[in-house]
């Protein structure tokens, strides 16, 4: 099996669809390159192929894929998981994504949601403030905190990082939508306080 993690004959350039049948025509599993392989399982991932794209990303655990390139494998092995609400499963690949990848913030985003979609709001919490420092998407560490803050009523301090969210993308919708929702929240409370 051809096992290096470089540009192969399939790309997800042009779409998931023309991908898989792309890599079809040209690849076979136990001879394409781990790029090709890699793309094949996002394309699979994409179309709905779920159970096709974790086989796929099986073969990828033991390919020769570059350092800093084999937290991708089991970051979008989690996120299938993810997509099928297979929380508990997803957070296990997440861990091993930040594990790999411990300078940036994505794979601690993806561990967050999984962690919050279990209605662990405290531990997402806790990992993405670890990684608030870290290199990557700032506002959407900032925005998750808020998040996950806001559901866990903690609505002051899920009020602060909205608003920083919001310092660094002023535009995305879900920051508007939440930190609107929180200020009125607050209000309320404000307001209940003060005829109490």
């Amino acid at each position: 099996m051809k096992t290096e993690f470089n540009e192969g004959a399939v790309s997800l350039a042009k779409g998931p669809v023309e991908t898989i049948v792309n890599f079809e025509a040209l690849c076979r599993l136990d001879s394409a390159d781990s790029r090709s392989l890699f793309d094949y399982a996002d394309a699979l991932r994409l179309v709905g192929r779920r159970k096709e794209a974790r086989q796929v990303y099986k073969l990828l655990e033991e390919a020769k894929i570059p350092v800093d390139r084999r937290w991708v494998v089991p970051l979008f092995h989690g996120q299938t998981l993810f997509d099928v609400g297979l929380f508990v499963d997803a957070e296990q690949f997440f861990r091993i994504a930040a594990k790999l990848n411990p300078d940036t913030t994505v794979p601690c985003v993806y561990l967050a949601a999984a962690l919050a979609s279990q209605e662990r709001f405290e531990d997402a919490v806790n990992v993405l403030q670890e990684a608030i420092h870290l290199l990557g998407d700032r506002d959407e560490v900032l925005l998750n905190l808020g998040l996950n803050l806001r559901a866990l009523g903690r609505l002051n301090e899920a009020a602060d990082y909205l608003q920083q969210s919001l310092s660094l993308s002023p535009q995305c919708e879900e920051a508007i939508e939440a930190f609107d929702d929180v200020k009125r929240a607050l209000e309320c409370k404000r307001i209940a306080e003060v005829n109490a």
